[in-house]
This record gives structure tokens, sequence and C-alpha cells, in this order.
């Protein structure tokens, strides 16, 4: 199907209503159903609101999949559920899950972060878990009164320590009291050792040297913990100066999900290159000719390795604020462009191809058909629509040039699957 469908039959499902929810809950049991497609039925879902449709968002909340765990909590958000008496239960026993969760992050990241050659995975892990806090505010907002919580959120995220002491006292007459002992822990104003240490009690955790935290973050559940830090960790086992790569390391190379295994095999090309030539034994062809293809343009100087783009984009403005995860999906779709100084090309307004670039290195110039320049350098975007006057804009080289771009049908596709993208598109529009 084309992307240029997915909004008219999003809405005639949402429109059809309660009876569509038994034939969608069916396309849970298919097993080539991927996320992405899960992913628009529990929006769908949260735009019917039924209280049909709201029991399955309640468990897809609980379902193990890290990513239609996180949908449905957004499409529960839309649908302004409110837990009642009969069902705040199943809302608390996922923020004890949460908390759980977190307390073994606190205490992970309380041991690494003493090591200054770890600063990537240090990185990571205080992005998953403010993460983990954005999701533990949603699910207070889904227990309790929203605008509450909402005032309370930012009390304790912006506010002086005054306004931490009112907020945790407000927190102390909504929250229920069976939960209290592990949650004011978490977001009390104390440190993460603090935390570290008054959570133990309830979900023990030993902190660990590097490499144990390294091999345990990639064997963790990635329903627990994020594919990025996954792949962070994976990179990091190279600061461990070792001669030969862990069979953890070997085992990533077979995970069906890309970033992962790319990241395996060029850290055991790294370390150990004879022991990837016998993992290629191993794989099919198709996926042996992908790993060389990307392990040979690391080296041409382009961030070209699924993670190195994720960080690479995330320093464009308008991405910065955009989820690792979110990121993966879209630099994953990427086509890269080499230009010669000097070299220009035209852009037509159905020129498919080029409908959204980032800038690589070099300077780009983009003259429109009023004769106007506009001027781009190394992670500056590109959104076509902008600049295309009178159906034509040429772009030009001016020094050697590399760039990403995205072809229109994809980035379609992005903007109707990914929230925080089309927001940052819309942004880009907006300032232009």
């Amino acid at each position: 199907t084309t992307p240029v469908f997915y909004p008219y039959a999003f809405e005639a499902l949402v429109k059809i209503g309660e009876p569509s929810i038994q034939f969608m809950e069916e396309i849970f049991l298919l097993p080539e159903a991927d996320n992405t497609l899960l992913s628009r039925v529990v929006r769908i879902y949260g735009k019917i609101a039924s209280p049909d449709s709201i029991d399955y968002l309640l468990s897809k909340i609980e379902n193990q999949n890290r990513i239609i765990s996180r949908q449905a909590l957004l499409a529960l958000r839309e649908a302004k559920f409110q837990a009642t008496p009969g069902n705040i239960n199943r809302i608390l026993n996922d923020i004890v899950r949460l908390i759980s969760v977190m307390s073994w992050n606190f205490a992970v990241f309380g041991s690494i972060r003493k090591y200054s050659q770890f600063r990537l995975l240090t990185d990571a892990l205080i992005k998953e878990i403010k993460d983990n806090y954005n999701t533990l505010y949603h699910l207070l907002a889904l227990a309790y009164n929203p605008t509450s919580i909402g005032n309370i959120k930012n009390m304790l995220l912006e506010g002086s320590d005054t306004d931490i002491s009112f907020g945790i006292e407000l927190l102390d007459q909504i929250v229920n009291e069976e939960i209290k002992q592990v949650f004011f822990p978490v977001v009390e104003n104390i440190s993460i050792t603090e935390r570290y240490k008054q959570l133990q009690y309830f979900f023990p955790a030993v902190k660990e040297t590097p490499e144990n935290i390294i091999l345990n973050i990639i064997t963790r559940d990635f329903n627990q913990l994020s594919l990025y830090v996954k792949a962070c960790a994976i990179l990091s086992y190279m600061k461990l100066k070792k001669n030969a790569v862990n069979t953890e390391i070997i085992a990533c190379i077979f995970h069906p999900n890309q970033m992962i295994s790319e990241t395996a095999a060029f850290v055991t090309e790294q370390t150990e290159p004879a022991k990837l030539e016998s993992v290629y034994a191993r794989l099919g062809q198709q996926q042996v000719n992908f790993l060389k293809s990307s392990l040979n343009q690391r080296t041409d100087g382009v961030p070209y390795l699924l993670l190195d783009r994720i960080r690479f984009i995330k320093k464009c403005k308008p991405f910065e604020l955009i989820t690792e995860d979110v990121l993966q999906e879209i630099a994953r779709t990427f086509d890269i462009h080499h230009m010669n100084a000097g070299e220009e090309f035209l852009v037509k307004r159905e020129d498919v191809h080029f409908a959204f670039m980032i800038i690589i290195e070099g300077t780009a110039h983009i003259n429109n058909s009023s004769g106007k320049v506009y001027t781009f350098e190394k992670n500056d975007i590109i959104y076509s629509d902008i600049y295309v006057e009178d159906n034509i804009y040429s772009l030009k080289a001016a020094t050697e040039l590399k760039f990403y771009s995205l072809e229109q049908e994809v980035l379609n596709s992005l903007m109707f699957d990914y929230i925080e993208f089309r927001d940052a598109v819309l942004g880009i529009v907006e300032e232009a």
C-alpha cells in the first residue's frame, strides 16, 4: 500500500468504530504483523475510545512489547481515559513494574558514570531514565487527575526546592497508599545513589564492574531497556580493550534489529576480525552482504552505521527532543549522496527523490526561481516544499558535499507513524 492512503484507511476504521475492533484485534495474532502496523491499530483504538477499545488498550500497556505498550499509553491519554476504582489497580501495577525497571537503571547508571571512558553509555542511560520518568507521569495522569499531575510534574522538574517540597506533599495526598513506599524514592529531591539505596529493599540490584554492566545491558530483556542503550553498550565493549569478543557480542550479530546487528559486527571486526569471518559463514548471504556494505561504507567519513546516524541527526536542532526509538526508524530509511564542489542539479515539485535532506558535510546553496539563495551546512535540514517556487529550485554544492535524503513516500509514511517527527517537520515549516 502507498502512504497516501494511510490517513483515509485510518479515518475509515475510526469512523466504523466498535464493529472494527474485533477484526483489528486479530491482527495481533498474525506472526507477520510488525510493530509499525500494530502501533497504527493501537492509535485507532485510542481514537475510537469506546469501553471495549479502552479495555484492549489497558491490556496492551501490560503487553511485554515495549513499543506497543508505549503507544497504548499515548492512545489512552488521547482518549482522555481516567482510571476508575474498578481498573485503577491495573495502572498502579504498571507503575510498580516501571519503578522496578527504573531501580535497575539507577543502579547501572550509578556504577558506570564513574568511568569517563564510558561517556556514550552514560549519556544513553541518562536519556533512558528521562524516558522512564516521562512514562511514569503518563501513567500517573491515567490514574489521577491529569491537570494536577501536569502541575506537579512542572513543580518537580522545573521548580525551586520549595516547589518540589510542595509537589511531594500534593502527591502524598493523591497517590494510593499501597505504592507510596516504592513511589516516593523515585520522585523525591534526592540523588540517584540515594534513590537506588532506598529502592534496594524492594528491587535488589548489585553494583557491578563495567564489563559486567555492559554484558548485563546487552542481555537484558529488550522490553525493559531501549535498543539504543543496548547498541551503546555493545559499542562500549571496545573500551574494555579486550583481545577477543564475548559470546554475547557474537550473538548480537544474529539479532534481527539492524542497529544491534551491525554495531556488534563492527565491534567484532575491530576486536577480532577473524571471528567475524567465521560468523559470516553462519549467516545468510543477504545479511552478510548487508553487513559488509555497512562496515565498508563506514570508512567513507559518513555516519553510516545506524547508531552513527542516530547520534548525528540527534544534533539537528529540530530533532533534539525526538526519542532514539523514533530516530532509529527515521535514520534507517536515509539514502546517502555525494556531490563534488560546483555540481548542481534541479529539484522539481514532482521530484519525489529529494523531499527531505540533511547535510552531513560541506556547504550547499539553494537558488529558487525568485533568485533568492539559501545556504545550508552540517546538520542543517532542507525540506523541499519550502523552497520550491514555480515548481523548481536548484541545489548546488559550494564545496564537496555529502547529505542524507528521504523520498516523498517514505517521508509521508514517517510523518504518519511518528507524531514527534511530524511535529518537528511542521516546526521547520513554521520557522521558514
